[in-house]
């Protein structure tokens, strides 16, 4: 499993709303939520799963984290048992 989080961790602040910012509560680890979920902990367990993590202010968008995330992917095959 490949992840790149890219998550704003305080003074977040979002969209745009009549021209103005607002205050917006930090983004979900998504890392922790994964590892600590039944589909996920024997991922991580094992070590299956490479992370790459960046603040909001690092972030490149969609299209960079698809690319990092390619990046993360070693020619690994997916078998049944690791499903």
């Amino acid at each position: 499993v490949g992840l790149v989080q890219q998550n704003c961790i305080e003074n977040c602040m979002s969209g745009v709303r009549n021209g103005k910012y607002e205050k917006v509560p930090s983004d979900e680890d998504c890392y922790e939520s994964f590892c600590s979920s039944s589909a996920g902990k024997s991922h991580c367990d094992s070590g299956r799963v490479r992370l790459l993590r960046m603040t909001d202010t690092q972030s490149l968008g969609p299209y960079a984290a698809r690319y990092f995330a390619s990046k993360l992917w070693f020619g690994e095959e997916v078998s049944e048992s690791t499903l």
